[in-house]
């Protein structure tokens, strides 16, 4: 795998405006994976956080110790049909994000050092 530049991983993180959520994305894509501008992108990242951390667990065991750890992407994960509205998932993953750093809950992928959260959820990705 080429590594992912510094650039396009924060591209990659960064979330879409409101209006992009969910372009391209099949029918029954998960909700989460509406934090994603590139699935793609999201994919090799999340190949390279379990090549990394192979002791993350399955997809389940991955999206449980998210919901636990964070009380705002409950409903996100649980993909209801009455989930959040797009715009209400930026704020909840930068919470997320900004109490894994707070907690030095972060993941280091091929150099580079993510929140915890941001690194399951690539996982996820792969694991879709």
């Amino acid at each position: 795998m080429s590594p992912v530049a510094r650039r396009q991983l924060l591209a990659l993180l960064a979330l879409a405006p409101a209006a992009s959520f969910g372009v391209g994305r099949p029918a029954g894509a998960a909700a989460w994976t509406r934090l994603f501008h590139d699935l793609e992108s999201a994919r090799l990242i999340g190949r390279a956080v379990l090549e990394s951390h192979p002791d993350l667990g399955s997809a389940e065991t991955i999206r449980e110790r998210l919901r636990l750890r964070h009380a705002v992407l409950q409903e996100l994960l649980d993909d209801t049909p009455d989930r959040p509205p797009a715009s209400a998932l930026a704020p909840a993953l930068a919470e997320a994000i900004a109490a894994d750093f707070a907690a030095h809950r972060t993941l280091t992928v091929t150099g580079w050092v993510l929140s915890r959260s941001e690194a399951e959820l690539c996982a996820l990705v792969h694991l879709a």
